[in-house]
């Protein structure tokens, strides 16, 4: 299970949030997160703690400190220690609210890392929730190759030899853009997007069978290149086999899974004097035109069976 360290927080949000860290220090590196969720610990302040999602980033903003200044002094040290012996991994003060001193105090005896922000709370939690999805979003790789054909993240598959780097190639030399080759990492964002980008050690390097290891963006220029993109095709390429029923007509749509997300599947044979350049860019077309609600091989079809009715 992934996890991001409330250090890791602090520095990558720190400027952003305009956080101050108030307490709580021995706290950043050992307390860790591994949900998105971010709670506002309303019912808690109240003595309410039969359902507290512990396991969040707590955020308490003015609507909860205008209630713990209305309760007895007493009351409210009581309910915040307990408050503060919970799990929690931090908590953010929002809108310059200063927190009590049986929260400071609860916050370094807890190793609780206890920050302050002048931002208004749903400015906080949603940046914190945005920030934790996209650090805690699921990954993995997959040995492919990532081009940005007419604006659509295809995703090229095959065994090692099939000749996806040179497809690649062809499809860069003629204008589209290469993401990655051999490693992509592909996570699972907002929404369940899958976005694709390259690996950080081979970058947009490709290794090209006779020739070597060419740099695309030295020898194609940058706008060869894109760190990114959201994968929306897959297409894999496989040796012809002439036992082999392939797709013919496109009437049916296959599926390809990653990460539990299901991606239009497309598989290309290779035999010679096929052009998998242009059939690639026509794959990429027919997605696009599929999103407006157009298929192709539906509307042909229709044409057959209005022309057979009126010759029947």
């Amino acid at each position: 299970m992934k996890r991001v360290s409330m250090e890791k927080l602090r520095c990558d949000l720190q400027t952003k949030l305009k956080l101050r860290l108030l307490a709580g220090e021995k706290g950043l590196a050992r307390k860790q997160v591994s949900i998105a969720e971010v709670n506002r610990p309303g019912m808690a302040l109240t003595g309410f703690f039969d359902y507290f999602p512990e396991s969040q980033v707590q955020v308490v903003g003015l609507t909860e400190f205008t209630y713990l200044r209305g309760i007895p002094k007493a009351k409210r040290e009581k309910v915040l220690r307990r408050l503060m012996g919970f799990k929690i991994p931090a908590m953010i003060s929002t809108r310059s609210q200063r927190p009590y001193p049986c929260m400071i105090k609860q916050a370094n005896e807890q190793g609780v890392p206890l920050f302050s922000s002048s931002l208004h709370t749903t400015k906080i939690i949603s940046e914190v929730h945005e920030y934790l999805e996209d650090e805690l979003a699921p990954e993995r790789s997959v040995h492919g190759t990532l081009m940005d054909v007419y604006g659509v993240g295809v995703l090229i598959l095959g065994e090692s030899g099939v000749g996806k780097s040179e497809c690649a190639l062809a499809l860069i030399d003629v204008g589209h853009r290469l993401v990655g080759d051999d490693v992509i990492a592909v996570r699972k964002v907002k929404g369940g997007v899958l976005l694709g980008s390259p690996s950080p050690i081979i970058g947009h390097h490709m290794e090209i069978r006779g020739l070597g290891v060419v740099d695309i963006e030295k020898v194609f220029g940058y706008r060869a290149v894109r760190e990114g993109k959201h994968i929306e095709l897959v297409v894999s390429l496989e040796p012809w086999d002439d036992k082999k029923e392939y797709e013919r007509l496109g009437m049916e749509q296959a599926y390809y899974k990653l990460l539990g997300v299901s991606l239009p599947h497309v598989v290309l044979p290779l035999r010679s004097g096929r052009n998998l350049t242009v059939i690639i860019e026509v794959a990429a077309t027919n997605y696009r035109l599929s999103r407006l609600g157009i298929n192709s091989a539906q509307d042909f079809n229709r044409k057959i069976m209005k022309y057979m009715k009126g010759n029947g």
